[in-house]
């Protein structure tokens, strides 16, 4: 709100928490894996956020699961991730309602495995099934991810951490900076199936929101090249290897864009 005195003040109605920027682009991460139903993905956005400890705990059996000496990985991120895999895979809703996996989490999961409640994480919960439980009343097929993909992408080519910015390179270019075609279509969802529609009123309202969410995700790119933080994804865009690109943008993979 604007003050009579040109200040600008924040009304704090009891639904705002600070957020490190390495926790958002964690959970920017979180949203493309959900919608992607990379659980594996998944389980690390939750490690990243602080959501389940580091190294993860297996309440049975603390002692289980740890660092590997060897390889330097934690053994009990794979066996969280199994089994949010398993509990996902049999879930109504997994991929599209957060609510399936608040369920997962509180029903499944959290029995056996140490997890914590930070006061961010219990904010998003209540944002999402709030927003989740409204716009399911006008569209039963909402899908709260992908409505949440435009930011997740803007932030996800945005970071502000040096670990951001690595992942985010790593992500788009190679070590040789060719472009990473095909994580790319990952990212975009150009190469996603179209489904049928039954009825003449659902197809109308699939195209609305497909228009829609493309939109978005033009308007959240565009805007970011021009921005101060869009610094590492215009750093990247130079370092670019050409020959490659103008190689791929001709190819038959392109076609999808």
């Amino acid at each position: 709100m604007l003050a009579n005195d040109g200040r600008l003040v924040f009304l704090d109605f009891g639904l705002m928490s600070s957020v490190e920027p390495g926790i958002m682009e964690a959970f920017a991460r979180g949203i493309q894996a959900a919608l992607a139903e990379d659980y594996v993905a998944l389980a690390q956005a939750f490690k990243d956020t602080g959501f389940v400890n580091d190294p993860v705990i297996y309440i049975p059996d603390p002692g289980r699961f740890g660092y590997d000496e060897a390889s330097g990985t934690d053994s009990g991120l794979a066996a969280f991730a199994d089994e949010l895999t398993e509990a996902m895979a049999v879930t109504e809703g997994s991929s599209s309602r957060f609510g399936a996996l608040a369920t997962v989490l509180n029903q499944e999961l959290a029995p056996r495995w140490k997890m914590f409640t930070p006061p961010y994480i219990l904010l998003l919960i209540r944002t999402f099934l709030t927003l989740e439980g409204i716009a399911a009343r006008v569209d039963p097929d909402f899908n709260i991810y992908e409505m949440a993909m435009p930011w997740a992408i803007r932030r996800s080519l945005s970071p502000s951490s040096a670990q951001g910015v690595s992942a985010m390179r790593s992500t788009l270019l190679t070590a040789d900076n060719r472009v990473q075609w095909d994580r790319l279509l990952d990212l975009i969802g150009a190469d996603e199936p179209v489904q049928e529609t039954p009825t003449v009123a659902v197809s109308e309202m699939a195209s609305t929101n497909a228009r829609a969410k493309s939109e978005a995700m033009n308007a959240a790119v565009a805007s970011l090249l021009g921005s101060p933080s869009g610094k590492p994804l215009r750093q990247a865009l130079i370092d670019v290897d050409l020959n490659d690109l103008v190689t791929r943008l001709l190819s038959k993979e392109a076609r999808t864009l």
